[in-house]
């Protein structure tokens, strides 16, 4: 399921890499033409919130209740930095402040990729190599009230 996500999360920020890319292209001249793709490809990336919430309310309690407290909270400080950042590259692109709009998505998308491979490397396998199935189970149920970032096809336990 994480692993589904994090593929659509990487489709999403591949979007937000290639709008930046093409502003860049476009120089100061082109970028109120691109500033609609800009837009689009950051809102591509709110259901992102669902992901990191349903991590920091499901799986880090489990972590943490084994002692495994690092990852926990690194990881949430991230989510909360990604979460600025997101929002004030939002407020920048309303307020037609480009150049700090373009700096904003660019440290965000890279920081969705550092997170991405930092829970397939990292927290993923540390969660399977320490929670029981019977854990594993009550953090699925606890998910479907969560909901999910991306993806409708959820299978059962």
């Amino acid at each position: 399921m994480r692993r589904v996500e994090n593929d659509e999360i990487e489709r999403a920020t591949a979007s937000l890499k290639a709008a930046i890319e093409q502003t860049r292209a476009a120089g100061a001249d082109g970028w109120p033409a691109r500033k609609p793709k800009l837009a689009a490809a950051l809102a591509g990336l709110r259901p992102l919130e669902v992901h990191y919430v349903r991590k920091e309310n499901q799986l880090f309690p489990y972590l943490e209740k084994h002692g495994i407290e690092g990852p926990s909270k690194v990881m949430w400080g991230i989510h909360d930095d990604i979460r600025a950042r997101l929002a004030s590259a939002h407020a920048n692109l309303a307020a037609n402040d480009f150049a700090a709009a373009r700096a904003d998505a660019e440290w965000s998308a890279q920081a969705i990729s550092d997170m991405v491979n930092k829970e397939e490397q990292i927290l993923f396998p540390l969660s399977l190599d320490t929670l029981s199935a019977a854990e594993w189970q009550q953090i699925r149920v606890g998910e479907d009230a969560v909901g999910y970032a991306f993806i409708t096809d959820i299978p059962r336990w």
